[in-house]
């Protein structure tokens, strides 16, 4: 019985690793941690980590950046929109919102890109020491919709350290 226990709690972890990627953000002394399904196709970016649904039609950033690199990498998010060819549309909605205790403020667009009418999501948490994770998710309603308990898994996930 005791052998059937241990292979039983090997093979879940086993199978939770293989459908999941942790990140600790950021990566040296880290604020919060989170996890991407591994459908998601990950690489690592200037300030973080991109990701892209199966179909790569949702993307999602987590960035971070201390002191002054926070204006480059809002300034950096400025060039992105750019050569996306995302047009924002009118001001942005603005929350608050709790990510699991960590609060943070989102602002969401409305938007245009090349393939029609899209939003654009920014999600700014302090994380101490005068740093700042930046969240940053794109895609249509109909692209969220489909990929949403996707999304609702990678917020939900996000967990302060302390």
């Amino acid at each position: 019985m005791k052998k059937l226990l241990i292979g039983a709690a090997m093979a879940v972890a086993l199978v939770s690793s293989a459908w999941a990627k942790n990140l600790a953000v950021p990566s040296d002394d880290p604020a919060v941690t989170l996890t991407i399904p591994n459908t998601w196709t990950m690489q690592e970016i200037d300030f973080g980590y991109s990701a892209q649904s199966p179909e790569n039609d949702v993307t999602f950033y987590v960035e971070y950046a201390a002191g002054k690199r926070v204006k480059a990498m809002t300034d950096l998010n400025q060039q992105w929109l750019k050569e996306m060819n995302i047009k924002t549309l009118g001001k942005p909605e603005e929350l608050e919102l709790d990510f699991n205790g960590v609060k943070g403020s989102v602002l969401k667009f409305k938007a245009k890109d090349d393939n029609g009418p899209t939003n654009v999501n920014f999600a700014f948490i302090p994380a101490g020491k005068e740093r700042v994770i930046m969240l940053t998710l794109w895609g249509s309603d109909e692209e969220q919709a489909k990929h949403g308990k996707d999304i609702d898994s990678i917020l939900g996930s996000i967990k302060p350290i302390n």
